[in-house]
C-alpha cells in the first residue's frame, strides 16, 4: 500500500478540524439558539457534539496517533482511511476492533456531553421571577400547602401520611412567532418537583378547593389527552400539585418546567420554592 505523505496527513487533520468547527457552529445555532442552556436533545445536539469530536479527533489522529502507529507497524499496515485492526484478516480481531472503537467513541461522547453541559445548567430563579426562551415565557407566582383537596364534583384527595400537597401557580405565554405546544399537554411529564434526591411528578387533580380557597387546575386548562398548541401572544395558567414530606425545607425544593424552543429542541426553567405564599 502506498505511503501517506506527511503533507497529506497534515491536510487531512486540518480538513477534519475545520469541518468539525463548521458542524459545531451549525449545531450551536440550530440547537442552542444563542443560549448556553442545554435543555433538550434532537438533531442539533448531535451535530453540535459530533462537530466537537471531529474537530478534536481528526488532528489528534492524523498528527499524533497515526504517526506513532506507523512507526510501530509500518505504512503498509496503517491505511489512512481505516483505524488499526479493522482490516485484519482475522474476522474476530476485525469485529472486535470495530466494537472497541464504537464503545470508546460512545464513552467519549457521553463524557464530553457531561463536561460541556455540566456547567451550563438552567439558572435557578426565585418565585415570581420570569423565565423565557425564544418561544415561551413562564412565571411561577408562589406556592401554598394543603392536606386535603376537594374537586369540583365532590371527590376528596388526601395527602399521604406524613406528607402535604404543594400547590404552585404557573402562567405560560407564547412569545414566539409560531404556534407551539403548551407544556404538560398530550400526557407529557413537563413538570417535576425535585426535593433533595427525589423527583416527584404532578398529582392528577381537576379544578379543586383547599383551605376554603378555589383553584383552577392547570391540567383542566390544558387537555392532557391532546396536543394543545398556543397561538402567539396567548397564555394558559393554573395550579399544579405535588406531594412532599410534611415539614419539607423549601430552600431545597425546585420546580422544573420543560418547554419547547423555536429550534425544535427544549429548555428547562427552574425555580426554587423559597418563601411560602400566604393562603
Amino acid at each position: 500500500m502506498a505511503s501517506l505523505p506527511s503533507g497529506f496527513r497534515f491536510a487531512y487533520g486540518l480538513a477534519g478540524m475545520l469541518s468539525g468547527l463548521v458542524l459545531t457552529l451549525i449545531g450551536f445555532i440550530f440547537f442552542l439558539g444563542g443560549s448556553l442552556t442545554v435543555g433538550g436533545g434532537g438533531i442539533g445536539a448531535f451535530i453540535f457534539y459530533f462537530g466537537i469530536v471531529l474537530a478534536v479527533g481528526s488532528p489528534v489522529w492524523y498528527w499524533i496517533g497515526r504517526p506513532i502507529y506507523v512507526a510501530i507497524v509500518g505504512e503498509r499496515n496503517a491505511p489512512w482511511y481505516r483505524p488499526p485492526g479493522t482490516l485484519h484478516p482475522n474476522r474476530l480481531i476485525r469485529y472486535s476492533s470495530i466494537g472497541l472503537y464504537s464503545a470508546v467513541g460512545l464513552l467519549l461522547g457521553v463524557i464530553m456531553f457531561a463536561i460541556l453541559s455540566g456547567g451550563s445548567g438552567a439558572e435557578i430563579l426565585e418565585l415570581s421571577q420570569t423565565a423565557s426562551n425564544d418561544q415561551f415565557e413562564a412565571t411561577v407566582d408562589g406556592y401554598r400547602t394543603a392536606t386535603v383537596l376537594t374537586e369540583e364534583f365532590g371527590d376528596e384527595t388526601r395527602a399521604s401520611s406524613g406528607a402535604v400537597f404543594v400547590l404552585l401557580e404557573i402562567e405560560i405565554t407564547n412569545i414566539g412567532e409560531t404556534r407551539a405546544e403548551a407544556p404538560g399537554s398530550g400526557l407529557t411529564q413537563d413538570f417535576e418537583l425535585q426535593y433533595r434526591d427525589t423527583t416527584t411528578s404532578t398529582t392528577s387533580v381537576s379544578n379543586f378547593s383547599a383551605n376554603s380557597q378555589s383553584y383552577t387546575s392547570y391540567s383542566d386548562e390544558v387537555n392532557l389527552f391532546e396536543d394543545n398548541e398556543l397561538f402567539p401572544d396567548s397564555s394558559v395558567s393554573g395550579w399544579v400539585v405535588f406531594e412532599l414530606p410534611e415539614g419539607f425545607d423549601a430552600g431545597e425544593a425546585t420546580l422544573r418546567v420543560e418547554v419547547e424552543a423555536e429550534t425544535g429542541s427544549s429548555d428547562v426553567f427552574t425555580w426554587r420554592l423559597g418563601e411560602k405564599e400566604e393562603n
